[in-house]
């Protein structure tokens, strides 16, 4: 899943009243809400909030975080913003939520994600091996990696350089030292290292004072017919990326095991990451070409073996589009929210802009701010994906984007995700209604 899925991002801000918003302050309040938008490329243009019932009103913002103070924390209310072209949208694109102060607090969304190419240095990184690493004799088809893909083959008794991209500044990083592949690669050690990155500078690693490096157990079990990969990430404080705690991610079909490092020395979160690809489907108006099914699992593991289940599938009769592409009716069991990316349904003149949305029930999409010079379409074939998220709420969204520890701390984060939707706007299943009229049914998944 690529960065603009799931996980999943944020920007914004502003100090709100309930029912009058900055100008009125609130008499009292039981819920605050806060929601950044994560903004790495600088485009986030204008927001919009509004409580159920009331008009859309012009958000100040100030550090891009907005935050809504409400009396009643089961009073929806709606936000929409305007971002605009990007690296990952290059049309730009809109963002809307729907939710209660009930049910989010402290949500991240994606307005723009970091640029591959921009802010990043491309950092030399010399790393000394000793011939023989934790007790055993190192060998040169032996290997190491700082992120599951960066990094290279061993030098035994000599050094080894390597590139890996960083933001500047002072940091910490990590590397694995790994003897084979996949689930079957043997930890042999590692080390976790302060470093300052800069352009044009070097960096050296040198594995004779290396770290303590115990290891831990994975085990997936997936039915018949489903296919993934799994890996665990590591963090902690001062880092400025994720690294990696399995020497590279493994692919897996049936039951799988394999093991991660931990670093008792140094404390730390471990995400377990495991990402499967359940089935295609043919099924109703929403499915008639074909659509992919998948989940996706998050979840600190505290340093532990880990053995993760799996939340069930989108199924029949779960989600149904009105013929207009405004009405959705989502009904995902045991689903906390939803994420839902849309392209085809809203256009800026004669282009057509990325609407992305998150709600926690079924909506249906209101007439935005006349500021944003959007409008629906009429017309045209409407593509999307929708995430159903089974277990963390809205608020784990973009908690891997705090690059912090005490938002990754316990996170649990499990989804459903659809790929690949598509509907004709104005077009629905046809049905003789009773009265001798003809109606047109929603795009729906069937059996």
């Amino acid at each position: 899943m690529d960065g603009r899925g799931a996980f999943v991002f944020a920007a914004l801000s502003v100090a709100l009243g309930g029912c009058g918003i900055g100008e009125i302050p609130p008499k009292s309040f039981t819920e605050e809400v806060q929601i950044e938008f994560y903004d790495a490329e600088g485009v986030l243009e204008e927001v919009h909030y509004r409580f159920s019932g009331d008009v859309w009103r012009a958000a100040s913002l100030e550090s891009k975080t907005l935050r809504l103070r409400s009396e009643d924390p089961s009073l929806p209310f709606e936000v929409v913003a305007s971002c605009g072209p990007s690296y990952h949208y290059p049309e730009g694109q809109v963002l809307f939520l729907r939710a209660t102060a009930g049910e989010v607090q402290n949500l991240r969304l994606p307005c723009s994600l970091p640029h591959p190419y921009k802010g990043q240095v491309s950092t030399p990184i010399a790393v000394s091996f000793p011939s023989i690493l934790g007790g055993v004799p190192l060998a040169s088809d032996d290997a190491f990696t700082f992120d599951g893909s960066s990094g290279g083959q061993v030098a035994p008794g000599g050094t080894q350089v390597a590139y890996l991209g960083l933001p500047p500044g002072p940091q910490k990083a990590s590397l694995l030292v790994y003897r084979g592949y996949g689930s079957g690669a043997t930890l042999l050690g590692g080390k976790v290292f302060d470093l300052v990155v800069e352009e044009g500078r070097g960096v050296t690693a040198n594995l004779s004072d290396h770290d303590t490096v115990e290891t831990r157990t994975w085990i997936v079990a997936l039915p018949e017919g489903a296919y993934g990969t799994v890996d665990v990430l590591y963090f902690k404080d001062g880092m400025r990326r994720y690294f990696a705690a399995t020497p590279s991610y493994a692919t897996i079909q049936g039951t799988e095991a394999g093991r991660y490092a931990v670093f008792p020395g140094h404390g730390g979160v471990y995400l377990g990451r495991l990402n499967v690809h359940l089935s295609y489907l043919r099924s109703g108006s929403l499915c008639a070409q074909e659509c992919s099914s998948q989940v996706l699992l998050l979840e600190d593991t505290r340093g532990l073996d880990w053995a993760p289940g799996l939340p069930s599938a989108w199924g029949p009769g779960q989600l149904q589009v009105s013929p207009d592409g405004r009405t959705w009716e989502l009904r995902h069991p045991g689903a906390q929210g939803y994420e839902v990316h849309v392209r085809g349904l809203l256009y800026r003149g004669t282009e057509a802009l990325p609407l992305a949305f998150w709600t926690t029930s079924s909506l249906t999409l209101p007439e935005l701010p006349s500021s944003l010079g959007v409008r629906y379409a009429a017309s045209g074939e409407v593509f999307f994906s929708i995430l159903a998220v089974k277990k963390g709420g809205l608020d784990a969204l973009g908690a891997a984007l705090a690059f912090q520890e005490t938002s990754l701390s316990g996170l649990s984060f499990t989804s459903a995700t659809l790929s690949g939707a598509q509907f004709v706007l104005g077009v629905g299943q046809r049905h003789h209604g009773q009265d001798g009229d003809d109606r047109h049914h929603h795009h729906q998944l069937d059996q």
